[in-house]
């Protein structure tokens, strides 16, 4: 007698799901790390409540940078920034920005307030990546951090301006989507 195979019900698949979904962020998490460490910051802790599970603890708050940004930024080293591939090309505007379009400008090329919120967006982006996108952590996980270090080289330059003007980018100036039609 043969016994029939039963299928798995939705909660089992949900479950095997589930442990898929967090063996795949973990992973995510490590890379982002060890691409922290490379670019010279000190790797996030890992995880919620680490200290308390054993993990590694953080310890005492550091003070803010005189420039205002916050200390728990992972900003990239000035050497990062001058590497060949430290000046990459802006590929959207985050939804937080109210000024001019920088999309493929050079990031030496935004103003300070600009890299910023790109900062944010792509460090939000790396630590909550969409489903399919979880490839792309590491490398948003980079630019996040030479937008923050960008932004800081500015602001200690004293070029730390709200991005009022035209941007400089592609075209001598000109809006990189002029002439398309917008749907």
């Amino acid at each position: 007698m043969t016994v029939p195979v039963k299928k798995p019900d939705r909660t089992t698949e949900l479950a095997r799901l589930f442990g898929e979904a967090s063996r795949m962020f973990g992973e995510g998490a490590r890379i982002f790390a060890d691409i922290s460490t490379l670019l010279g910051g000190t790797p996030p802790a890992a995880g919620r409540g680490a200290a308390k599970k054993g993990g590694a603890a953080r310890g005492p708050a550091a003070p803010p940078p005189a420039d205002g940004t916050p200390a728990s930024r992972n900003m990239a080293t000035d050497r990062a920034l001058d590497a060949a591939n430290g000046d990459p090309t802006v590929k959207f505007s985050p939804r937080r920005w109210e000024g001019d379009s920088f999309n493929g400008c050079p990031y030496s090329e935004c103003p300070a307030d600009f890299l910023e919120i790109l900062g944010e967006a792509l460090a939000y982006s790396a630590t909550h990546p969409k489903v399919g996108k979880e490839n792309f952590a590491a490398e948003n996980a980079r630019c996040s951090s030479l937008a923050y270090g960008w932004a800081a080289r500015k602001r200690q330059s004293g070029g730390g301006d709200t991005g009022g003007g035209e941007p400089s980018g592609p075209g001598g100036g000109e809006d990189p989507g002029a002439g398309k039609e917008s749907w």
